[in-house]
């Protein structure tokens, strides 16, 4: 069962009785860090049979948002920039490309606005761009003459622009596909190391990765 630190609160003595009663011997998982770390730590002591554990899909997003701090920062914001400049010309510049894309691949794909609060959106938001990269350069290309198209949207016939989003796409899979795994209930400490090593092994085997490893480490080390 979920924990959250909010249980705390002078109102919660109730609460805290009812949980007792229904997880006794058994495990409580929470976020890994906040009101959650500091309500493990409250209640560790006062209900030593429990057993309270940091969520470990919670700490993988906490690793994403670290990675896209660092080395992708500013390929993220540009990518953040275009996807939100596209949607938000619905009667221009996106039927514009959607209409290239369309003629191109011979379907019609849309493009997904960053969040960077959740790990599945960044991976979605490079990867719905990338697919139809082809496109998107002839979109820019075709339309760059024009007085009121975006700056924003001119980055698309720049090869260092695909180049860096390209790589910042191949980081964030392998955590968005790891991610998806922890949440299940059914973990155990052995899905969580191999997850752990798949991402290490990733940032290893990506040239611009690698300066990422001592982020996966510092995260790791707090699970030792």
């Amino acid at each position: 069962m979920v924990l959250g630190g909010r249980l705390l609160d002078k109102h919660s003595t109730v609460v805290e009785e009812e949980l007792f009663e229904a997880l006794r011997n058994r495990q409580v998982f929470s976020g890994g860090r906040g009101q959650c770390e500091r309500a493990r730590g409250i209640l560790a002591i006062r209900y030593p049979r429990l057993s309270y554990i940091p969520c470990m899909a919670h700490a993988t997003n906490n690793l994403v948002k670290s990675v896209l701090n660092s080395t992708f920062r500013k390929i993220t914001g540009m990518t953040s920039l275009v996807t939100v400049t596209l949607n938000a010309s619905s009667s221009k510049w996106l039927p514009r490309a959607k209409g290239i894309v369309k003629a191109t691949y011979g379907t019609a794909l849309g493009f997904i606005n960053l969040c960077e609060t959740r790990w599945n959106s960044m991976q979605g938001c490079f990867a719905s761009l990338l697919r139809v990269r082809s496109a998107l350069y002839h979109f820019a290309v075709m339309n760059d003459a024009d007085r009121e198209f975006p700056e924003a949207l001119k980055v698309f016939t720049n090869k260092t622009f695909w180049d860096k989003l390209a790589s910042a796409e191949r980081i964030i899979w392998p955590l968005s596909n790891v991610a998806y795994k922890l949440q299940r209930d059914e973990n155990t400490l052995d899905d969580v190391v191999e997850a752990y090593r798949d991402i290490y092994g990733g940032f290893l085997n990506e040239y611009s990765g690698f300066k990422l490893v001592s982020v996966v480490e510092k995260r790791w080390e707090k699970f030792e």
